[in-house]
């Protein structure tokens, strides 16, 4: 299945918030709808658009994708501005879930997306049953004794630095291009936000794990200040029990926001891949 259709949307009070809704070319009725949640500052296209390439990519599994931007970001309009941030994603996140059922009848859905996306999506999960799967990008990593311990004895530690040196080198250019057209005036860096503390993300994972929801956690050189090995997470979370509901991509050899084209695209497969294993079913 490789034809598709897209359409640009409005919803939420006075049609305040903007999408683009990407469907199966066919008359088939998906099942399940993917949303894409805003990742920092960045609109509804994702950084260097991988937001499009992965609704693409999930329509032509048979999926439904909204991407959207929340109240503020891009072409959406920003209401209650006196109620805290984290009070207005949740709403904003409401609307887009009530416009795919209004829509599309569709009743089950998976959230993610990239940074403060992965945790926006995570920390709404909690509160919606009909949400059965969620991915994160670099969402949220705790240091651990094995961080610790890989980082001092790693024999590549040196040639890890040197690479990761002349990486940034060779990505200046691209960075200050990015931070100058794509925040728009902020300072602040492309995704600035607090993740979850561990008490926190723990007793989110506990209730999504109760209820059978699969997650997906991928993560990159992004937060080697914070993650360096596909054994940490069960470092991070000991006692939780993952009833081989959880899916883990350690991606150490590209960056936090995928510059390159490869990169992006295997970002996208491991999404695709997880997504059509999952949620993709036949009959």
């Amino acid at each position: 299945m490789d034809a598709i259709k897209e359409f640009c949307c409005q919803f939420g009070e006075l049609g305040r918030l903007n999408g683009i809704v990407t469907i199966p070319a066919n008359e088939s009725k998906p099942d399940v709808a993917v949303i894409l949640v805003t990742a920092g500052f960045t609109p509804k296209a994702g950084p260097f658009r991988l937001y499009t390439l992965v609704a693409r990519e999930s329509a032509k599994k048979g999926l439904v994708c909204l991407r959207f931007d929340l109240g503020g970001i891009g072409n959406s309009e920003q209401l209650d501005t006196g109620k805290p941030l984290s009070v207005r994603t949740k709403l904003d996140i409401d609307h887009a879930v009530k416009f795919l059922k209004n829509e599309y009848g569709i009743k089950k859905y998976v959230l993610g997306g990239l940074c403060s996306g992965a945790e926006d999506s995570f920390i709404y999960a909690r509160h919606d049953p009909d949400v059965v799967g969620v991915f994160l990008i670099d969402g949220h990593a705790y240091i651990t004794r094995g961080y610790r311990l890989r980082l001092i004895f790693s024999r590549k530690l040196v040639k890890k630095m040197g690479r990761v040196i002349l990486s940034k080198l060779r990505l200046l250019p691209l960075i200050k291009h990015s931070n100058e057209s794509s925040l728009e005036g902020d300072q602040s860096g492309l995704v600035d936000y607090k993740q979850l503390d561990i008490e926190d993300s723990t007793v989110i994972l506990k209730s999504l794990l109760s209820r059978e929801v699969k997650l997906l956690y991928i993560y990159t050189a992004g937060m080697s200040d914070k993650f360096n090995g596909a054994k940490q997470f069960n470092e991070m979370f000991p006692k939780i029990d993952s009833k081989n509901l959880i899916t883990l991509k350690y991606l150490p050899r590209m960056g936090h926001v995928q510059i390159f084209e490869e990169d992006r695209k295997e970002i996208c497969g491991a999404i695709s891949n997880w997504l059509e294993g999952n949620f993709v079913y036949s009959g």
